[in-house]
C-alpha cells in the first residue's frame, strides 16, 4: 500500500511539471506572436509615415516646379514684349513723350510701324506672345476732315507693313490728333494716350 501510494505521488508530479511547461510554452507562443503583430503594425505604421512623407515631398516639388514654370513664362513674356519695335512718326520726326509736336510742311504723312524681331521666324509662337493684336486697331484718328488717304497693314499676318495716314494742304493753326490704345502708349513710351500734330 504504501508502495502503491508513492508511486501514485511521484506519477501525479510528472503530470503536473508537464502542465506547467505545456502553459510556459503556451505564454511564450502567445508572447512572441503578439510581439511579431506588434513589430508588423509598428512597421505598417513607418510604411504609412514615409509614405505621407514621400507624397509631402512629391507635392513640394510639384509646387515648386510651377513656380519655376511661372516665371520662365513671365521671362519668356518680358523678352517677348522687348523685341518687338514701335514708331510713331510724323514727317520721320519722332513724337514727343507729351505728345505733341509741330510741323512746318502742308503735307503731314503720320506712319505707325511695327517692327519684327530679331529671328522671329525662329521663335514665331513665343515672340507672339509679346506682339500686340490686329496692330491696326491700337491707333485712331480723331481729325479726318483733312485726311488725303489711309493704308495699312489687313491685322490677320504678322508684317513690317506700317499704318500711314495721309494729310494734304495743311494750313497754319490746323490740328491733326490721333488717340492709342493703353497698351501702345506703353510701347511708345507716351505720357498721354492723344497725339497732337499741329501746323505752323
Amino acid at each position: 500500500m504504501f508502495k502503491q501510494g508513492c508511486y501514485n505521488k511521484v506519477g501525479y508530479w510528472p503530470k503536473i511539471l508537464k502542465g506547467l511547461v505545456l502553459g510556459l510554452f503556451m505564454c511564450l507562443v502567445f508572447s512572441l506572436m503578439l510581439f511579431i503583430i506588434g513589430g508588423c503594425a509598428e512597421d505598417l505604421d513607418n510604411e504609412v509615415v514615409e509614405e505621407e512623407a514621400s507624397v509631402e515631398e512629391k507635392e513640394d516639388k510639384i509646387a515648386s516646379l510651377e513656380e519655376e514654370l511661372a516665371e520662365q513664362e513671365e521671362i519668356i513674356e518680358v523678352l517677348a514684349k522687348a523685341g518687338w519695335s514701335y514708331e510713331l512718326l510724323a514727317n520721320n520726326q519722332k513724337i514727343f513723350e507729351d505728345g505733341y509736336i509741330y510741323i512746318d510742311e502742308p503735307d503731314l504723312d503720320i506712319v505707325f510701324r511695327e517692327t519684327l524681331p530679331p529671328y522671329y521666324d525662329l521663335y514665331v509662337e513665343e515672340f507672339n506672345q509679346g506682339a500686340l493684336e490686329n496692330v491696326a486697331d491700337h491707333i485712331n484718328l480723331l481729325t479726318a476732315e483733312k485726311l488725303y488717304k489711309k493704308t495699312a497693314a489687313d491685322g490677320t499676318t504678322v508684317s513690317d507693313v506700317p499704318v500711314v495716314y495721309l494729310f494734304k494742304d495743311l494750313e497754319p493753326g490746323d490740328v491733326i490728333e490721333l488717340e492709342v490704345s493703353r497698351e501702345l502708349q506703353e510701347r511708345l513710351h507716351l505720357e498721354t494716350e492723344v497725339v497732337t500734330i499741329e501746323k505752323r
